[in-house]
């Protein structure tokens, strides 16, 4: 489809994110220099930039975490805003609108740290730093747009229950992620099945006061289960599976 603007070397930093309706959507660089905006080309090659949230064409937007709903219809993003490079959550819909959606510092000028996203029973999830600090809770936008927090594994706001760099996994009916628990704040491997109740699943170390996994832990679905790399009760690094669970 050639050159958006004319000019080969602003096109450099392509990078494709997903497709919402019929257009597939991109990260480049715009006109003004190497400050990457959100772009879409449509089904016939027409290229047309969609996003300014820093207000400003010679400032990057940076969005990230882009990711589209199951039908198609709508995506949900991180990027800066007007007031700064301050990260908040975005959504796109079907005709190429971005509006802002989550403000959970409820302060403009300071950012929410959003991380992680999933999709999963009618819900966005992602995880974000709460008021009270930077203090890292599971959040759900729902169907209307409603904005509430899920977790608190700490039982303490001014404690966090999330990794840095949260990954949320469906499985088995269930969105999966690595949380600290409340006992001793180490990492073990949570559940949240549909009804919204969150459980520990994991106990690998054999130790309610040691981690189960890295601070980067990686874990994936393969057929019926869930593999992750954890820590057994001599502290060597294994990995593990977790069987989905048979319907009686």
């Amino acid at each position: 489809i050639g050159h958006p603007f004319g000019t080969p070397h602003l096109f450099v930093n392509f990078s494709a994110l997903g497709e919402v309706g019929e257009r597939m959507y991109f990260n480049a660089y715009n006109p003004n220099g190497n400050f990457l905006k959100l772009f879409a080309v449509s089904k016939t090659g027409v290229i047309t930039q969609v996003s300014n949230t820093r207000g400003d064409q010679s400032i990057a937007d940076s969005v990230s975490n882009f990711s589209v709903n199951p039908a198609g219809t709508h995506a949900y993003f991180g990027a800066y805003n007007s007031n700064g490079n301050f990260s908040k959550l975005f959504k796109l819909d079907s005709a190429g609108s971005i509006t802002p959606v989550a403000d959970i510092k409820n302060n403009a000028s300071v950012a929410d740290s959003y991380t992680g996203r999933a999709h999963f029973n009618g819900a966005y999830y992602f995880g974000a730093a709460n008021q009270n600090g930077l203090f890292r809770k599971l959040f759900k936008i729902d169907a209307d747009e409603n904005v509430t927090q899920v977790s608190n594994l700490r039982g303490n706001q001014s404690a966090g229950d999330l990794v840095t760099t949260v990954s949320l996994v469906e499985f088995d009916d269930a969105l999966f992620f690595v949380g600290n628990n409340a006992a001793s704040n180490v990492r073990k491997l949570y559940r949240m099945g549909s009804d919204g109740e969150i459980v520990q699943v994991s106990n690998s170390s054999g130790a309610s006061n040691a981690h189960d996994l890295a601070l980067n832990a990686v874990f994936t679905t393969a057929g019926d289960s869930l593999y992750f790399a954890g820590y057994n009760p001599s502290g060597g690094y294994k990995l593990f599976r977790l069987s989905r669970v048979e319907s009686p």
